[in-house]
Formats: C-alpha cells, sequence, structure tokens
C-alpha cells in the first residue's frame, strides 16, 4: 500500500488510539504521523484586492489551523520526495473510518486508476453537486469536499503550495475553487471512508 499519513491535531489521546486501532483491524501494516496545527486564537485579515470563498471574519481557529496542516504538510512532502524519490502518499485524518467492503474496491482503483491523475479521494462528501464524470464503476473524473482520505501524487505539489498558501476558505472549499481546475483529481464512489461521529453529505 502506498504510505500511510496520519494528520493529527493533538486531541485527546483516545481518539488517536481508536484511529490507530481501527487501522490494525483492517490489517493495515504501517504509518507515520504529521502533527498539525491548532490553530487557536488564529483569524485572517481581509486583504484589499484579494478574493475569497467565505466571509473572513469566519475564516478562523481550526480552520486556519487545517489550512495551515496540509499546506505545510504538502512543503514537507515536496522536500522529501525530491530527496528520497517517493511519489505518492495516502493522507488520512485521525477520525477517518473505513467502510465496509473498502479494500478489495480500493485494489481495483489502484489497478484501474488513470495514468494522469494528480489527487484519488477514496474518502469524500458533497459530490453529487459537483458535476462528476463516470470513468469506471467506482472511479469518477473530479471532486468534492472533505479531506479525510485523499491521496496524492508529488507532481501535483508545485499547483497545491501556489494556490493555497493564503486562507480563502476552509481547505477543502479552497481546494475545489483554486486547485482542482489545474489537476486531473479523482473520486471513489461510494466512498471508502467516512468519518467518525460525522454526518457526511453525499
Amino acid at each position: 500500500m502506498i504510505p500511510i499519513i496520519v494528520t493529527h491535531w493533538g486531541q485527546s489521546q483516545p481518539k488517536l488510539t481508536a484511529l490507530e486501532d481501527h487501522l490494525r483491524e483492517n490489517f493495515v501494516p504501517s504509518w507515520s504521523y504529521y502533527f498539525g496545527f491548532p490553530g487557536r486564537g488564529l483569524k485572517t485579515r481581509k486583504l484589499p484586492k484579494e478574493h475569497y470563498h467565505m466571509d473572513p471574519d469566519e475564516l478562523r481557529g481550526k480552520y486556519i489551523g487545517q489550512n495551515i496542516t496540509h499546506w505545510s504538510l504538502w512543503a514537507m512532502l515536496k522536500n522529501s520526495g525530491e530527496r528520497h524519490g517517493e511519489e505518492s502518499w495516502n493522507i488520512i485524518e485521525d477520525d477517518m473510518r473505513f467502510v465496509d467492503g473498502w479494500s478489495d474496491i480500493y485494489h481495483d482503483v489502484m489497478e484501474d486508476i488513470p495514468h494522469d491523475w494528480d489527487m484519488v479521494f477514496f474518502g469524500n462528501c458533497n459530490t453529487s453537486d459537483k458535476g462528476l464524470e463516470k470513468v469506471t464503476d467506482n472511479i469518477y473524473k473530479g471532486a468534492g469536499l472533505c479531506l479525510h482520505w485523499y491521496m496524492l501524487n508529488r507532481k501535483c505539489l508545485d499547483i497545491l503550495l501556489e494556490t493555497n498558501k493564503l486562507c480563502r476558505a476552509r481547505m477543502d472549499a479552497q481546494m475545489w475553487y483554486e486547485s482542482y481546475p489545474h489537476l486531473n483529481v479523482y473520486s471513489v464512489l461510494p466512498t471508502l471512508a467516512t468519518q467518525h461521529n460525522t454526518e457526511l453529505h453525499p
């Protein structure tokens, strides 16, 4: 399996332990951690001549922390990939949960994914109104929202870093507006992962 990185914001240890138990129960052999920035106390300042996809006054705290965490993770992976020849990674958030039967579909997708892929969303939400185009039984061109499990290709990192260096919205929405038009993104449907204790819209 392509290397897995767990993004963790320093919440309660039981939350992280629950994810670790879940990964082991699903025969995931190994993973590493990226400890993110919680964002507590941070808020944005609206800059003149810049555009935003949500009210900057509401873009604060954990939203900024998530943006900083994913952006800094990409920067680290760019450096690591260039130094060590790594090409792709699975990124999961610490509340991710696999759905039943995910493994067989995952392996099918890895065989069938188009060669031009930049990002693949195994976990997703809010896809029904995004105009996704069917490629295979489970692979669709395009993406919705949510970042609880995605796979990225090293070749897309420059675009992700450039298009997300200013906080304009929550990171998943900002990527949809700013990054995906420049990338080959694919979604796996039905989703292979949910978020613990979170209701996601299809």
